[in-house]
Order: structure tokens, then sequence, then C-alpha cells
């Protein structure tokens, strides 16, 4: 069995996020504590006047929001962020960022009001505050969970859950605060706003923050880069963040062709950085799988994980040549495969871990079963 090694500093008590020894852990706790009481008191006034309307926007940007998780997972194809990370990103986006941003967002606007500058007052705050509370969520989280943050690709999905956090409190807060102020009603107002932040910028937050977040991940995880240049991914990733969302709230542009001018060069920013980061995914399983015997991975099979496409059509191969058997047999090993790089990546010693001597046994019972059939 061939190993790589890796310098280890992973819990051996399984513990990914509860870590009571980290000062940041603490202070996470302090600002949720906080933060969870501004917004408790935010939101239940308008519950309060208006039930079916924050049931409405509830239910909505729930479903919605289960909806982006399950594009985020399937964007991080290998070694994925641990459930416990991705929720404490999530949960910073929707309770700690939140009430900082609003009362940011109002001094900032009262300065662009004094200077005139009404009509640019929401590109102005937005950008710069609320994409700093949410990213500071990734820099907590990652400091707090570092010993599971290990490319780039960690940083980035750790942003778009902040961003998620926020894009579905804030959605909430417009279907509620749109309700009020319509005398006719609470349910029509209610629906209407949320199909529209539905149709018009969904995901913007989720986007943004990923951009940034992938910054992070790469400043933490490429040590064998310098510091310069990581500084400076940092910077850059932040500015391309920063400018989507100043664009995005800004008047330029604002009638429908302006508004999905944006939102392509935004899906454009967002998934040339993704690029990146799914190829330095790509790189580590390659370097983790390729001096393993055939046994473990062919070259053929090895090519066929490189993406979720290439993976699929592996799969319906195997249903073409055995049926379905040979479609889940294909599916399992992949599955095996992809656990074996994981466990031999976490391990101090692959030769004898437990971990990695059960992945290899479970190939090759898969192989066997193939075989057998």
């Amino acid at each position: 069995m061939t190993t790589v090694r890796r310098d280890l500093r992973q819990p051996t008590d399984g513990r990914v996020f509860y870590q009571p020894q980290r000062p940041m852990y603490w202070l996470y706790v302090a600002l949720m504590v906080f933060a969870g009481f501004q917004t408790a008191t935010t939101f239940a006034p308008y519950a309060a006047l208006t039930p079916m309307a924050m049931a409405i926007s509830l239910v909505f940007n729930g479903l919605l929001a289960l909806f982006v998780v399950w594009l985020i997972n399937r964007l991080d194809l290998f070694e994925r962020a641990p459930i416990a990370l991705l929720t404490a990103a999530f949960a910073w986006g929707a309770v700690i960022a939140p009430p900082l941003a609003m009362h940011s967002n109002d001094l900032f606007m009262s300065v662009a009001a004094k200077l005139g500058l009404q009509e640019w007052d929401a590109a102005l705050a937005a950008p710069v505050d609320e994409e700093l509370y949410k990213v500071l969520g990734v820099v907590v989280v990652i400091v707090i969970g570092r010993a599971y943050i290990e490319r780039p690709m960690d940083g980035l999905v750790l942003g778009m859950m902040s961003g998620l956090g926020f894009e579905t409190v804030e959605n909430v807060l417009y279907g509620v605060q749109s309700a009020i102020a319509d005398v006719n009603g609470d349910i029509g107002p209610a629906i209407e706003t949320n199909l529209l932040r539905l149709l018009v910028g969904v995901g913007g937050h989720v986007l943004y923050t990923g951009i940034a977040g992938l910054g992070i991940g790469y400043a933490v995880t490429r040590s064998d880069r310098s510091m310069v240049r990581r500084g400076l991914a940092v910077v850059a990733t932040a500015a391309v963040a920063w400018l989507m969302h100043f664009l995005w709230d800004s008047p330029i542009g604002g009638g429908p062709i302006g508004i999905a001018v944006k939102y392509v060069m935004l899906l454009v920013a967002f998934f040339l950085l993704y690029r990146y980061a799914a190829r330095r995914e790509w790189d580590w399983f390659v370097s983790t799988m390729s001096h393993q015997p055939p046994e473990v991975i062919t070259p053929a099979e090895m090519s066929s994980m490189r993406t979720l496409r290439a993976r699929r059509r592996a799969r319906k191969l195997a249903q073409r040549e055995h049926g379905r058997t040979g479609k889940q047999h294909v599916r399992n090993l992949q599955d095996s495969q992809l656990g074996y790089a994981i466990a031999i990546n976490r391990s101090r010693d692959p030769d004898h871990d437990p971990n990695v001597l059960a992945r290899w046994d479970e190939i090759n019972r898969i192989r066997s079963e193939r075989e057998m059939r």
C-alpha cells in the first residue's frame, strides 16, 4: 500500500467545531448570543404584526436555502468540509452578520445622504460592511476548525454558506417588511417580494462571499506560496466580491438588460475562480491516488473521477454493459475510492490505520462482487 503522508493537525477525539480551548470559539459563542438577541428583537415585532407573511417568507426561503445547500454540496466534488463547520458558517451569516450590517448600513447611508449621494447609498454601504461581516465569519470558522481546512475549496464553500445564511435572513426581512408596508394585505406582497428576490439576483450573497472566502482559503492552505502572494489573493478576491456587489447595488444599468448583464458578470467571475479551486481539488486527488496499485484504482477509473459528468458517464456505461447492478457497483466503487483517498489524507500512519485498511477491504469486496457477476 503506497502512502501519502502529511502534517496532521486534526484532533483525535472527533471534535470538529467544539473547541473550548480556542479563544476564537468563545468569541463566536459570545457573538452568537449577543447577535442572536439582536436578531430576535428585530424579527419579533414583524412576526407579531404579520405572522402569515413571516411564515410564507420562512418556508419559501427555507426551501430555497436547502436547494442552494444541495448545489454547494455538488460543487465540492472530493473531500467535503465537515457539516459542523458549514453549519457554523451559515449560522454566522444568518445570526451575527445581519444585525452588524444593519447598524453599519444606517451609518453609511446617513453619511451618504449628508453628502447628497442618496442614489448611491446602497452601493457605497452594503459592499463594504456586509462583505466584511460575512467574510469575517469565514475567518472565525477557519480559525476554530483549522485542522479540517486543507485546500482553497474549503474557504469557498464556507464563504458560500455564510453568504447563504445572510441572504436567507435578508430575504425573510424584505418579505415581511413588504407585507407590512402594503395596506391591501399580507399574503400577496410577501409572495410577490419573495418571488422577485428569486428571479432577480438570487444567490448574490452566496457568490460574493464564496469569492472572498476562496481568497481566505488560499491564504490559509497554500503554505507553499509566499506571504505576499497569499495576501494578494485575499485582497484580490475581496476586491472582486466588493466590485460585483457594488455594481449590483449601483444605479448603473438599472434596467432589465443592465441587471441581467451584472448578474452574468457575477456568475462568470465566480465560476472562473471556482475552476481554480476545483483544479486544486483534482490535483490533491491525483497526488494521493496516482501511486496506488490498480487493485485500488485504475487509470481509467482515475480519469472518470474528475467531474460529476465523468462519474455519471462511467456509471451509465456500466449500466449498459451490466444492468442496474453494474451501475450500482461503479457508484459504490467511486464512493469507496474517494473515501480511501480521504482516509489516507487524514491518517498519521496509512499503512496501519484501521480506517484506511477498512476502505482498502471495501474496494476489494466491491471488485470481487463485480467479478462474481
